[in-house]
């Protein structure tokens, strides 16, 4: 009886880390492959410390390098706004920043939420002010 007890213990154990579902909070830390529609075929390596993120591309098309795609390793700022809703702004004090980053900090950086949580991945939309003009980005972040 008490061999039973103790396999329907270890049974219950298993499925609850099994069907742990994923929130808000899991995707603040850690290691992560990003991919986005926009971009078909290109990964980034993402490492996420609560206000920091380091990306570099782990995954890229040749014809995206043959475009001038830009492959730099980008730091960045992250303000966390509520659960699922964060700021993004490069990081100054880290890297030098192009035209185009120092746009995209002075007008409020990328606000980012977490629209759906599947498994270890969330999806997310990205909204951003370029050239007096809001561009949407939607991607996919995986946690490794």
């Amino acid at each position: 009886m008490m061999k039973k007890i103790i396999i329907f213990l270890i049974i219950l154990n298993t499925s609850n880390i099994i069907g742990q579902e994923f929130t808000c909070d899991d995707f603040k830390t850690g290691i992560f492959i990003g991919t986005t529609p926009m971009f078909q075929g290109v990964e980034w390596k993402i490492i996420r410390k609560n206000s920091s993120q380091i990306e570099s591309i782990s995954k890229i098309p040749q014809k995206y390098l043959d475009m001038g795609f830009p492959t730099d390793i980008l730091y960045s700022k992250i303000e966390q706004i509520d659960d699922c809703v964060f700021n993004f702004k490069y990081d100054e004090t880290k890297m030098t920043l192009d035209e185009n980053q120092k746009s995209l900090n002075d007008t409020g950086g990328l606000m980012v939420e977490i629209s759906k949580i599947e498994g270890k991945c969330f999806y997310y939309i990205s909204k951003s002010i370029f050239q007096d003009k809001e561009m949407i980005i939607e991607g996919k972040l995986c946690k490794e």
